[in-house]
């Protein structure tokens, strides 16, 4: 599992792969966001290498405005689990995807979010 999602890492800039992923697995990258938070699987090291790198490919997803469509009917939880991820995560990289991930969704007020730069 792991294998397949870093290897759409790698070919998800090209739009044309954007659409047929979307198209085949999105509903596949929705729920295993879900899944993750929902079964607590933070302890299970596949699970969260797969949940992380789906992370990137969903915000990745998220800057097409073709796919953008499809986050737009998707319920409510999924971005309160996204929320829920940012908050317990210390990983600095998770926090900036689902920032980003949420920004770009329109379901992000920069305002109220406070980003602390460590020198």
């Amino acid at each position: 599992m792991s294998i397949f999602f870093k290897s759409l890492i790698q070919i998800i800039k090209y739009e044309y792969i954007q659409e047929i992923i979307s198209k085949k697995y999105f509903n596949l990258f929705i729920n295993v966001i879900i899944n993750y938070e929902n079964k607590n699987l933070y302890e299970n090291n596949i699970y969260h290498e797969c949940t992380m790198i789906t992370l990137n490919i969903l915000w990745s997803l998220s800057f097409n405005e073709n796919i953008k469509k499809n986050f737009k009917q998707i319920e409510q939880n999924f971005f309160h689990i996204l929320r829920k991820i940012n908050i317990n995560t210390n990983e600095m990289t998770v926090k900036q995807t689902t920032c980003g991930l949420l920004y770009n969704l329109d379901r992000l007020d920069l305002s109220r979010v406070s980003l602390r730069i460590i020198q």
